[in-house]
């Protein structure tokens, strides 16, 4: 039987962080991934959103690690010249109870010590988004889109030069202590033992978790699934910064981004849904014109068209309070060495550097 000192299931973006983070300290570091490349679902279908950092409870794991991780994120892709674009973003209130929310998000931003956030009345948004109408809203200059695909491939050379070795196409499908047993490409099983074990597998974390007898602490890790479509916008940007609506309008679809290829998308709406099904229905498009119309009326339905959907894990369901991430150590599961990472969805991106430093501290104690 293999022996490895630490083993990171799944090569998204928070995987591939942690295996760069504990390999450059000189750990020994497998990575396994199911798909036939890195970031094959979760990281290569968000919006690619850098956040600032004022979304989250500053006592939340989110609020902790978003804005280091941002820097953090910042600072790395300048260094090695991956594409980043700081847009800044307008938060979108369109009544006076959404302006409560802002006025929120602001405490939340300053707690956690974002700076530059300001609010903004309807006669200054005009000023920056001519073809915006709102209530009010909150201001982020720092907020930035990223090349997520180049900045995966990066985190894997590192991890790599350090070291790493990662296998595509390969899946777990038991455990039992700290022996996985995992199959090749060629369905063929083979078992690795561990020592460090980090289920960063995203959409498939819950299982691993849960299901083969692992932690038994964490048999009842369910994972949701939460489906956002995307719709790209044909023909001239009419803002020059990102926009999010709140409450359902952004849940319908109304935010809009600009990808670091310069094109306008719409979205993500949220869908609950039990499989990975990434299709984008086109009979979409009016719900999220409707949407967008809410804040700006220049929206002709006819120049959308259908993008790409991605599906977010989540540790809380429909009609559920939004909820934290979670990442398990022994502390919560009583097994030396094994790392849960469930419901890492946004801003798993912006964070991941942090993520991957939290999780090699752990580690180190």
């Amino acid at each position: 039987m293999d022996k490895v000192d630490c083993i990171v299931v799944g090569a998204g973006v928070v995987g591939l962080a942690i295996a760069r983070e504990l390999s450059g300290r000189g750990r020994e570091v497998v990575i396994i991934e199911r798909n036939p490349m890195v970031g094959n679902e979760t990281s290569s279908r968000n919006n690619e959103v850098v956040h600032a950092g004022f979304l989250y409870p500053p006592d939340s794991l989110r609020g902790r690690l978003c804005r280091p991780g941002a820097e953090m994120l910042i600072g790395y892709c300048r260094e090695r010249d991956i594409g980043l674009e700081v847009h800044g973003k307008l938060m979108l209130a369109l009544s006076e109870e959404e302006a409560d929310q802002l006025r929120t998000m602001m405490e939340f931003g300053a707690a956690c010590g974002v700076a530059g956030l300001g609010l903004m009345t309807p006669g200054e948004v005009r000023e920056l988004e001519p073809e915006v109408s709102c209530h009010a809203a909150l201001h982020s200059p720092g907020t930035a889109v990223v090349n997520s695909h180049d900045y995966m491939l990066s985190l894997l050379g590192d991890a790599e030069n350090a070291g790493a070795v990662l296998a595509l196409n390969s899946e777990v499908v038991g455990g039992r202590g700290n022996v996985l047993t995992v199959e090749d490409q060629n369905g063929e099983p083979f078992e690795i033992e561990w020592r460090v074990l980090v289920n960063a597998a995203g959409l498939g974390a819950g299982d691993l978790a849960g299901g083969m007898e692992i932690s038994r602490k964490s048999a009842s890790a369910e994972i949701h699934y939460a489906k956002g479509s995307y719709f790209t916008l044909t023909g001239k940007l009419p803002f020059s910064r990102i926009m999010v609506p709140l409450g359902e309008t952004l849940a319908a679809g109304g935010s809009f981004t600009i990808d670091p290829g310069g094109q306008g998308k719409f979205g993500p709406d949220l869908e609950w849904v039990t499989g990975r099904d990434y299709r984008v229905a086109p009979e979409k498009a009016s719900r999220f014109a409707a949407a967008v119309g809410r804040y700006w009326d220049g929206l002709d339905v006819t120049r959308l068209q259908p993008g790409y959907a991605g599906i977010r894990p989540r540790t809380y369901g429909p009609g559920d309070p939004p909820g934290d991430w979670r990442i398990e150590t022994e502390d919560d599961h009583g097994i030396p060495g094994l790392v849960n990472l469930l419901g890492i969805e946004t801003p798993g991106l912006t964070a991941s550097l942090a993520v991957a430093d939290y999780v090699a501290g752990k580690l180190a104690h």
